[in-house]
């Protein structure tokens, strides 16, 4: 169609201009260049999130620390401002994927035998999930994690490698089985 380029915002062109369009940069590169991580302020500027698949985004280029496991119901399973559903008829939360809620239950309250994993998210947040986890054998990494978001997705890994049927709102489940 002939568009060379295309700017979402208008504020990253004066930036852009300082590339070279026939050269292709690395992330370190472009870090130095810039003065600061141009991906997560981008991201953070649009509102991004690193979940899901995007977590592998976020351990390549971010260091692990000590991550605390909030009590409090965890906000982002509130949010509805972005959300799927999959072909199997499961809402997923935003950013959460591989957990899924019924259509039909949206709006009720989950029944915990349902939704084991999402009623401790809703209720006591990452710390009821952590809890529950290390009586089945989790231990945390020493190294740490690189958000909160990382270590509910290594406890659930870990819960759906242990028991598949003892959590049914883990789902799909080929998405626990992908290599992360």
């Amino acid at each position: 169609m002939g568009i060379s380029h295309f700017i979402w915002q208008e504020r990253y062109w004066p930036l852009l201009e300082r590339l070279d369009p026939g050269k292709t940069y690395d992330y370190l590169v472009l870090c130095d260049l810039f003065g600061y991580d141009v991906q997560h302020q981008c991201a953070q500027e649009y509102g991004m999130r690193f979940h899901g698949r995007a977590l592998n985004l976020l351990r390549k280029y971010s260091g692990k620390k000590a991550v605390q496991a909030p009590s409090k119901p965890c906000a982002e399973l509130r949010n509805t401002s972005h959300f799927h559903v999959d072909f199997m008829g499961r809402y997923t939360p935003p950013g959460c994927t591989g957990m899924g809620i019924l259509l039909d239950d949206l709006g009720k309250d989950l029944n915990p035998t349902s939704y084991p994993i999402l009623s401790r998210l809703f209720g006591q947040g990452l710390s009821a999930l952590l809890s529950c986890a290390r009586e089945l054998g989790y231990r945390l990494d020493a190294g740490g994690y690189v958000s909160k978001c990382e270590l509910c997705f290594e406890i659930r890994k870990y819960l759906v490698s242990r028991d598949r049927k003892g959590h049914p709102d883990l789902t799909p489940e080929l998405f626990y089985a992908q290599n992360f």
